[in-house]
């Protein structure tokens, strides 16, 4: 299978860019409205920054009133819950799948298992069910404990569709590779503090100073999701050794490392270079190139992430309002 010339990924290549504000922004009655909106935040912001203990916990945030306000039950999740529905498997072929359309926690944590078991991921890999289930377990409390109405085990669970939509689409990586993208996906914003490394880094927060102000939230997600995975009742990668284990870490942490958006245009840049080189010799001569791989897997995670403007619009629509209310809070 080509890995270009995908309807599908061609319309997300040409989406990326800010397709969340509306066509009538340009209105000068709009812009008003806008430039009256952004003062008032502007000004309760400052109010609050005056007081507020940025390195304190994230739990000081106001809370999210929205479908996500009980986000913090505990709710029971075993391998009885691990059995697909028709519903699963036609999502997988839904490019503007909306998993707030599932109500029940479980359903929502069964979509990682249906997305992994579809690429026989489990069965390659050998996952074990409970270790699986306790591992969603541990990473739905770190990705919820902020109530974050974007960052969240929802924006988890679509980025992770996407990334299989766009695998399924576009490449033939080898199964480690799959498997380390597929999960890097479902991780690659484990304990959002639901701040901009901007944010992070102009307050001096403890991640800021901890990374060394190198893209601290995803060197951050990328350390909660392995510590998880430090318990072996927790370990998905339990059963990968020796020199793939090692490929895997290195590939999990690097694809989510670039969905750093400060990262973005030396990626552009990057991937542009390859797919030219790849026009000029050939598509046989792409994948032996580990850089190539990197570079790949970073990209298509990266569109992944960014992917909610380009579905269909009641989705993208809804992911545009969470984004703005986390990001205003």
């Amino acid at each position: 299978m080509s890995i270009f010339g995908d309807a599908d990924f061609e319309k997300i290549a040409n989406s990326l860019a800010g397709l969340y504000v509306p066509d009538e922004i340009n209105s000068p009655t709009t812009e008003e409205v806008l430039q009256r909106s952004l003062s008032i935040k502007r000004d309760k912001l400052q109010k609050d920054f005056s007081f507020r203990d940025f390195n304190a916990p994230s739990s000081f945030k106001p809370k999210f009133e929205g479908d996500n306000s009980k986000i913090n039950a505990k709710v029971e999740f075993n391998k009885d819950f691990l059995v697909p529905t028709d519903g699963d498997e036609a999502s997988l072929h839904d490019w503007s799948f909306d998993v707030y359309k599932l109500e029940n926690p479980n359903a929502k944590a069964r979509i990682a298992w249906v997305v992994l078991n579809r690429m026989n991921m489990m069965r390659k890999f050998k996952v074990d069910p409970e270790v699986f289930c306790n591992f969603i377990i541990k990473l739905r409390q770190k990705y919820n404990k902020n109530n974050n109405p974007f960052h969240n085990f929802e924006h988890a669970l679509s980025v992770m569709h996407a990334t299989h939509y766009l695998i399924r689409q576009t490449t033939n990586f080898d199964d480690l590779v799959q498997f380390g993208l597929v999960t890097s996906a479902l991780c690659h914003d484990t304990d959002h503090t639901g701040r901009t490394n901007a944010f992070e880094i102009a307050k001096s927060t403890k991640l800021a100073l901890r990374y060394h102000d190198r893209s601290p939230l995803e060197q951050h997600h990328a350390a909660v999701s392995l510590k998880i995975m430090n318990l072996k009742k927790q370990n998905i990668f339990q059963n990968v050794e020796g020199e793939d284990y090692k490929k895997l870490k290195k590939d999990f942490i690097s694809n989510i490392l670039f969905t750093d958006m400060k990262e973005h245009m030396e990626l552009v840049k990057n991937f542009k270079d390859l797919t030219k080189r790849i026009e000029e010799e050939g598509e046989e001569n792409f994948g032996w190139n580990q850089e190539d791989i990197r570079i790949y897997s970073g990209m298509l995670l990266h569109c992944a992430d960014l992917s909610g403007p380009s579905k269909v619009f009641p989705v993208a629509h809804k992911w545009s309002i969470k984004i703005n209310q986390e990001f205003t809070n």
